[in-house]
């Protein structure tokens, strides 16, 4: 009588090939599952501390002149003779400390910066912290667009902040070493486009309007947005870069 023997010849060609895709497939789905809830997580952050800064400003307006900071008078307690220099920008958000309380508000998680210590521009001649990180440019994550007001900023058709990962024709936040003052305008080209950098949310960008809400835009949401607000020049006050 005669057996047959078994086969020792494992798996085939194809059922290797089918074996790796599948693993693939698998990897593939588990990473993109936890990019999106990893995303998610950011910008569940970066919104609310737009959030808390939109609550700061109206706070800000009912103790003082009925306005935001840098339409007031520095003598009345604002900060509208900083607009002349660029370098002030941070002071701005400085005038708003007792209402946002922390620093780390102003900073987006997907930014690639650290957080201030503190409010303070300098450190603390008392302070044994080697990690102290002054409050100035480059602890701030987003914009402030300087023609807003809680005169003209009640309606979604105006624009109070932003993430900072703009660039505008030439000028690049990414690359801004030092903070800046640009005008934006309302007419865009080809070669004088507004669009978000990569460098946070992946060309994406939030933005805070004048009704407190903070949409999640990409390069056409920003664009529209400045096309069709109630300003004149979109002057955005922007921090240091990377």
């Amino acid at each position: 009588m005669k057996y047959k023997q078994k086969s020792n010849k494992g798996f085939t060609r194809i059922e290797l090939l089918v074996i790796i895709v599948v693993g693939f497939l698998t990897l593939s789905l588990g990473v993109d599952n936890l990019y999106g809830v990893d995303r998610k997580k950011h910008l569940s952050i970066c919104k609310y501390n737009l959030t808390q800064f939109y609550r700061a400003l109206n706070q800000f307006k009912n103790d003082s002149e009925g306005d935001y900071p840098w339409n007031i008078s520095n003598e009345k307690g604002g900060t509208s003779s900083f607009l002349s220099k660029y370098q002030w920008n941070y002071k701005h958000w400085l005038a708003l400390k007792e209402y946002l309380k922390n620093p780390m508000l102003l900073r987006c998680s997907t930014d690639n910066r650290d957080s201030a210590s503190s409010w303070s521009y300098e450190k603390p001649a008392n302070s044994v912290k080697d990690d102290f990180v002054k409050f100035d440019n480059s602890a701030i994550s987003y914009t402030i667009f300087s023609e807003s007001s809680a005169k003209n900023s009640v309606t979604a058709k105006s624009i109070i902040s932003s993430d900072r990962n703009i660039n505008f024709g030439k000028y690049n936040n990414d690359r801004d070493k030092k903070g800046a003052k640009k005008s934006l305008g309302k007419k865009f080209t080809l070669r004088n486009q507004v669009n978000w950098t990569q460098s946070m949310h992946h060309n994406n960008g939030i933005l805070l309007l004048g009704d407190g809400s903070t949409p999640f835009v990409g390069h056409q949401g920003l664009m529209t947005e400045l096309i069709y607000n109630n300003y004149t020049k979109n002057e955005c006050l922007f921090p240091v870069g990377n």
